[in-house]
């Protein structure tokens, strides 16, 4: 049976997410952020007979994560769930999740990554000594927009930089820079942060300073900082450059993350963020 959850179901399910915490990094986050009744935020799980939670789904704006431990979930209700929902959305789980749920829900734009965590410092690099690391606060966020405006992958995820707002003036996330000439050339957040760990996104450079280490000089500074208060870095990655740039500093990976979007039917509104 699914049904929508409260905070009366908080600690059954947390200790569910608990199984598996890298892969419910922003799930984690996002009920201990927003709880249960914030009108962007909506939680649902699918209980067996006995009451045991066996999947769960979460909107947070017009972005649904789901989760299963089992790969033999039932699919049926939490499609029933998601087709529902007349608007244009985006949905990503762990990939055995979603290799259940694309071809039942049609879904186009997938895309494949790699979950990937940072659970200590021993490979960090003491310091990135040639640039100046600094973080920034919502009053100086427009500069950021304007370095993903030149990023061709933040251009096609609309409503990412939202997100990054919606991140900084929450509190559930920050994000650090590094200028040159007094330009922000590089960037790096976290988002999603909760008691045991954070997601990094929204890591970028603009393209004549890309192969300077800039982004990992953010990366590394950002994650030092998390492991410092007992916060596991996480992160996803498509490419090979990425791949090697984030082993350098320690990440390894864990398994595979999907992204899609439900097939277009109307215009998307824009301001609905959705977390990159």
């Amino acid at each position: 049976m699914i049904r929508k959850l409260t905070a009366s179901d908080r600690g059954t399910v947390l200790d569910f997410l608990a199984r598996e915490p890298a892969y419910n990094v922003f799930t984690i986050g996002d009920i201990e952020n927003f709880g249960f009744d914030a009108d962007f935020q909506e939680v649902w799980g699918d209980w067996d007979g006995a009451g045991n939670p066996r999947s769960l789904i979460l909107r947070y704006h017009a972005n649904y994560i789901v989760y299963s431990p089992d790969e033999e979930f039932d699919v049926e209700p939490v499609c029933d769930l998601l087709r529902a929902d007349p608007g244009q959305w985006m949905i990503s789980g762990k990939g055995a999740v979603m290799d259940r749920l694309g071809p039942e829900l049609g879904l186009t734009g997938i895309r494949r990554h790699t979950l990937a965590v940072l659970d200590d410092d021993a490979s960090l690099p003491a310091s990135f000594s040639a640039f100046d690391v600094e973080w920034i606060s919502i009053d100086d966020f427009d500069e950021v927009i304007a370095l993903r405006e030149t990023i061709r992958e933040f251009q096609s995820l609309p409503g990412s930089t939202a997100a990054l707002r919606h991140n900084l003036e929450s509190g559930a996330g920050r994000t650090n820079v590094v200028r040159l000439n007094g330009k922000v050339v590089a960037s790096a957040s976290s988002a999603a942060e909760n008691s045991r760990s954070a997601m990094i996104i929204g890591v970028c450079t603009e393209a004549r300073h890309r192969r300077k280490g800039l982004a990992s000089a953010c990366v590394a500074d950002l994650c030092r900082t998390l492991l410092a208060e007992g916060k596991a870095a996480c992160l996803f990655y498509e490419n090979p450059h990425a791949a090697r740039i984030y082993k350098r500093l320690g990440f390894k990976d864990l398994g595979r993350w999907t992204m899609a979007a439900r097939p277009r039917r109307s215009q998307h509104n824009d301001s609905e963020p959705i977390r990159k």
